[in-house]
C-alpha cells in the first residue's frame, strides 16, 4: 500500500506543481496588493508561477537572488511584517519541500543520519517545546513557523535540488552574491554622499538590510566564496571573463565590508582567513579543539587579571576620526565604547533569563519583549532600553547580540546546546571533507563553504540574524550543502560544482 501511494504521488506531479504554481501566485499577489507596489503584483506573481511550473531550479535561483533585495512590509490589520518577496517564495517552496520529504529519497534518508541534521532537528524541536511553554505563545508560533520553513527550504530542499535537478552546488550562493554586489555598489555610492560617515552606515543599506551589522555579516559570509572562485578559477574551469567578473565583485565586497563599519564582520573575516591557513596546514579537528578548550580554560582562570585591561582600553569605535586599528582595538573596550558595554548588558540579561527558565526558555522570539526586567542598573548604559513603551515601540527593545545566548534564553538548554554543538559539527565535517575528498572542485567548494560558515559562527558571538531570510538562507543553506556533499561523496555520486 505504501509503495502504491508513493507511485500515485509521482504520477500526479503535473497536478501538484499546478497547485504550487497557483499558490505562488496567490501568496505573492495578496501581500503586494496591500503595499505600494500593487501594480507589480500580477506580472511578478505570474512569472514566479510559470517559472516554478516549468523550471524548479530557476525558481531556487530566483529566490536566492531576491533575498538581498527582500524587505519587510506591514500587513494591515495585523501585528505582522512580511519580507517581500523572500518569505513568500520560501512559504511556497516549503510545500514542495514537504513533498520531497514524503518521497523519502536515498539522500533524504542518509541526511537523517548526519550529526548536522540531528542538531538542526534538535534546534527545531527546542523551538517547538519553547512554543508550548512560551511566555508569549503567538510570538513563538510565528518564530516556529519561520524556522520550520527555513529548515524545509534552505536546509533540505535546496541541497536536494543539487542532486535531483543537477543544480550547481555553489549556484545558490553565487546568485545571492551577484545581487548583493549590485546592492553593495548602491550602498557604497549612497554612503559616499555622506562622506562615508560611519554613523550613517546603517542607514544607507535600508530598506534591504535593517542595519550595517547584518549587511556586514552577509558580506563576510559571501566574501570567502567570491575570493575562492577567483583563486581557484582554474580548478572550477571558469572562463577569463567570468574570472574577471568575480575579481571585480570581490573588490566591491572588500570595499563594502570596510565601509560597513561592522567590527564583528571584520573580525569574522580575519577568523576565516586564519581558518583557511589552518586547513592549508592540515591541522586536525582534534588539535583545533584542544587549542580552543585550552584557551577557554585559561581565559576563565585569568579573567580577573584580564578584566582591568578591558577597563583601561580607551578606544571608542564611534569616536570621530577613529582609525581602522582603533576601531578594532575598541572591541575589548568596556569603559569608553558604549556599544560594547550595552552588548555585555544584553548578554547578562540573556544568561539570567536562561537561569530563570533553563529547560524551556521564555519562548522563541520573546527576548526583545522579556529581557527588560533582567537588567541591573550597574550594568546599564545611556542607550539601554528601560521601557519598550517609552523609548521604542512595544517589542522593539533590542536583541541579545549573540546567537548562542539568544538560543539559551528563548529555547532553553536543548536549543542553546544544539546551536553551540552545530558549530563544532559543521567545522568537523568541513575539515574532514576538505582533507579527504579527492575530486578537486568538490574539495575546494567544501572548503569555501566551511570557511564562510566559520565567519558566521564567529559573528554569532556578537550578533544574531538567523530569524531573517537573508542570513537564515546563508547559514542553514551552508549546513545543508555540507550534508549533501558528505552524502554524495561517500556514495560516490558526482555533483556539479559550478
Amino acid at each position: 500500500m505504501i509503495q502504491q501511494n508513493t507511485l500515485d504521488v509521482k504520477n500526479n506531479k503535473p497536478i501538484l506543481y499546478s497547485l504550487l504554481g497557483l499558490a505562488s501566485v496567490l501568496l505573492i499577489v495578496l501581500p503586494w496588493m496591500m503595499g505600494k507596489y500593487a501594480f507589480l503584483a500580477l506580472p511578478i506573481s505570474l512569472l514566479a508561477g510559470v517559472i516554478f511550473f516549468f523550471y524548479k531550479q530557476y525558481l531556487i535561483t530566483f529566490l536566492c537572488a531576491c533575498l538581498p533585495l527582500s524587505h519587510e512590509i506591514k500587513i494591515p490589520g495585523m501585528r505582522l511584517n512580511l519580507a517581500i518577496p523572500g518569505e513568500v517564495l520560501v512559504a511556497v517552496l516549503s510545500i514542495a519541500a514537504v513533498y520531497a520529504l514524503i518521497l523519502n529519497s536515498k539522500e533524504t534518508a542518509a541526511a537523517k543520519k548526519n550529526p548536522i541534521t540531528w542538531l538542526a532537528l534538535c534546534a527545531w524541536l527546542a523551538c517547538a517545546i519553547s512554543m508550548i511553554f512560551s511566555s508569549m505563545p503567538f510570538v513563538s508560533l510565528k518564530s516556529f513557523i519561520l524556522l520550520t520553513t527555513y529548515l524545509l527550504v534552505f536546509f533540505f530542499y535546496i541541497p536536494r535540488m543539487v542532486v535531483k535537478e543537477e543544480m550547481p552546488l555553489l549556484k545558490p550562493f553565487l546568485a545571492y552574491a551577484v545581487v548583493l554586489c549590485g546592492l553593495a555598489i548602491y550602498a557604497t555610492a549612497y554612503h559616499s554622499t555622506y562622506g562615508f560617515n560611519k554613523l550613517v552606515s546603517g542607514h544607507v543599506v535600508k530598506p534591504f538590510y535593517s542595519d550595517h551589522t547584518i549587511y556586514g555579516a552577509c558580506l563576510a559570509f559571501i566574501l570567502p566564496i567570491s575570493v575562492g572562485v577567483v583563486r581557484y578559477a582554474g580548478v572550477f574551469g571558469l572562463s577569463f571573463w567570468k574570472k574577471m567578473f568575480w575579481l571585480t565583485a570581490t573588490g566591491i565586497f572588500l570595499v563594502a565590508v570596510f565601509f560597513s563599519h561592522s567590527r564583528a564582520s571584520w573580525m569574522s573575516i580575519m577568523a576565516g582567513i586564519g581558518f583557511y591557513f589552518l586547513l592549508q596546514w592540515r591541522v586536525s579537528f582534534k588539535s583545533l579543539m584542544t587549542v580552543f578548550i585550552t584557551l577557554l580554560v585559561l581565559f576563565f582562570i585569568f579573567q580577573k587579571a584580564i578584566a582591568p585591561a578591558f577597563l583601561k582600553n580607551e578606544n571608542d569605535s564611534k569616536a570621530k576620526g577613529a582609525k581602522l586599528d582603533e576601531q578594532l582595538k575598541s572591541v575589548t573596550s568596556m569603559k569608553k565604547d558604549v556599544s560594547n558595554a550595552e552588548r555585555v548588558n544584553r548578554w547578562l540579561c540573556a544568561f539570567r533569563m536562561f537561569v530563570s527558565r533553563p529547560l524551556t526558555g521564555y519562548g522563541a522570539g520573546t527576548y526583545q519583549y522579556q529581557y527588560l526586567p533582567f537588567q541591573r542598573s550597574a550594568e546599564m548604559t545611556y542607550i539601554s532600553v528601560t521601557s519598550a513603551k517609552v523609548k521604542h515601540l512595544q517589542g522593539f527593545g533590542g536583541t541579545a547580540h549573540s546567537e548562542y545566548l539568544l538560543a539559551l534564553s528563548e529555547t532553553g538548554l536543548l536549543g542553546g546546546l544544539a546551536i553551540i554543538l552545530l558549530l563544532f559539527a559543521v567545522v568537523r565535517a568541513g575539515m574532514n571533507l576538505t582533507y579527504q575528498i579527492t575530486h578537486e572542485p568538490l574539495r575546494v567548494a567544501s572548503m569555501l563553504i566551511t570557511i564562510s560558515m566559520v565567519t558566521y559562527f564567529v559573528h554569532g558571538f556578537f550578533n544574531n540574524f538567523l530569524t531573517t531570510d537573508k542570513a537564515g538562507f546563508l547559514f542553514w543553506g551552508g549546513c545543508g550543502l555540507l550534508v549533501i556533499i558528505e552524502i554524495c561523496w561517500k556514495a560516490g555520486k558526482k555533483i556539479q560544482v559550478l
